[in-house]
């Protein structure tokens, strides 16, 4: 099964991330997720004109920065044990693992296949 990331960071250079939608290519497995307490000050204006606007919309979405990892390993233990998902490890979800996923349980569980 192949897995889709997408995300929203604040920018580039001091990146924090804003939300993030993962889908499986069946459309069985998915999650979309935002943070409630980031720091706005951070976000760029394409972020303020195109960005905010389409935050809340989604019941259950919101969640806070501290427990955005739970939400993403609770997410990955319902997933197959075999996938394919790609990422960029240095900057795994502006640090919302605080580590990359290779060093991280929810990552060996997506590399390995759990």
């Amino acid at each position: 099964m192949l897995v889709f990331l997408d995300t929203e960071f604040t920018d580039f250079i001091d990146c924090e991330l804003i939300s993030t939608g993962i889908i499986g290519e069946d459309g069985q497995y998915v999650l979309y997720l935002e943070v409630l307490d980031l720091d706005h000050l951070k976000c760029n204006a394409f972020d303020q004109s195109a960005v905010w606007s389409q935050l809340g919309r989604i019941d259950d979405a919101i969640v806070r920065k501290a427990d955005l990892p739970t939400h993403l390993r609770d997410w990955c233990t319902t997933l197959p044990r075999s996938m394919t998902a790609t990422y960029w490890p240095t900057r795994w979800m502006a640090n919302g693992l605080q580590t990359s996923p290779a060093g991280s349980t929810f990552g060996r569980r997506w590399a390995q296949g759990r």
